[in-house]
C-alpha cells in the first residue's frame, strides 16, 4: 500500500509569530536558516523554542484542529507543512 501525504505550506519569516488555519494537523517545518520554532495550536503550546537546523525537515506530527501560530526566534526562516 501507497500513503501520500500532501502538505499546504506556510512561510514563516524570521522572528514573528505567523497565524494559520490547521484542518487536521501539523506536519513539520522545512528549515532554512538556523533558529528557534515555538508552535501553538488552540491555545495548546506544542513545543517551545526547538531548536531548529537549516537544511533539515524536522518532523513535528501533531494531529489538531484550528487556529495555530508558529513563532520563528533566533533567526529562523523555513516553512511550516500542515495538513
Amino acid at each position: 500500500m501507497i500513503v501520500n501525504e500532501l502538505f499546504s505550506a506556510v512561510a514563516c519569516p524570521a522572528n514573528t509569530a505567523t497565524p494559520a488555519v490547521v484542518q487536521k494537523g501539523v506536519g513539520g517545518f522545512l528549515c532554512t536558516t538556523s533558529g528557534t520554532l515555538t508552535v501553538v495550536v488552540g491555545g495548546v503550546t506544542l513545543c517551545t523554542a526547538l531548536a531548529v537546523t537549516a537544511g533539515v525537515f524536522h518532523s513535528i506530527p501533531f494531529a489538531c484542529d484550528g487556529a495555530a501560530t508558529f513563532t520563528t526566534a533566533g533567526g529562523a526562516v523555513g516553512t511550516m507543512a500542515i495538513l
